[in-house]
């Protein structure tokens, strides 16, 4: 699927089939054409609840959560693990999001990329899924394309990621 960055998306619609509570991953092959919003959506239930979207104005993810709070050192905040490596380089990039009840997880590649430690349940909402844009904050729509989108009510394990990542 390939989207322009300025009206783009899909919908997903099925509000209630994506409010996960205690597990979820979301998986996607990305493309960026150009990252040239703040905060550009590329998978998102709103704001208040799950998202995957560009790290402020860099060139990395952030996986944000709503709900769980973070534990550890950083103990009573939402969870975002934001990539270590760039993916607005031209090239395809398997991204994954994963939330197991105990940490929050982004997998770039195949290969674990950084981790939030994190517990509770994830909130919920009536918002759709929008692939592209995200329904609760507009004007953050994607430049680029979109491949074999996936939506699990649970956490994939490491080697379900590498799978994923190996069979395409």
């Amino acid at each position: 699927m390939e989207l322009d960055g300025t009206d783009d998306f899909a919908n997903c619609a099925g509000a209630d089939d994506f409010n996960f509570r205690d597990s979820m991953t979301v998986a996607a092959w990305v493309k960026v054409r150009q990252f040239d919003k703040p905060g550009q959506a590329l998978i998102a239930k709103g704001n208040d609840t799950w998202r995957l979207e560009r790290h402020g104005d860099q060139g990395t993810l952030d996986f944000v959560l709503a709900g769980p709070q973070t534990t550890g050192d950083k103990k009573g905040k939402p969870p975002v693990v934001t990539s270590k490596r760039t993916v607005d380089d031209g090239a395809w990039h398997h991204v994954v999001g994963v939330y197991d009840g105990e940490r929050a997880v982004l997998y770039l590649d195949g290969e674990f990329d950084s981790q939030v430690a994190a517990a509770g349940e994830i909130a919920q909402n009536t918002e759709s899924v929008w692939i592209g844009e995200n329904a609760g904050s507009r004007r953050r729509a994607f430049n680029g394309w979109f491949d074999d989108v996936r939506l699990y009510d649970r956490s994939l394990s490491a080697d379900e990621i590498r799978e994923l990542y190996q069979s395409k």
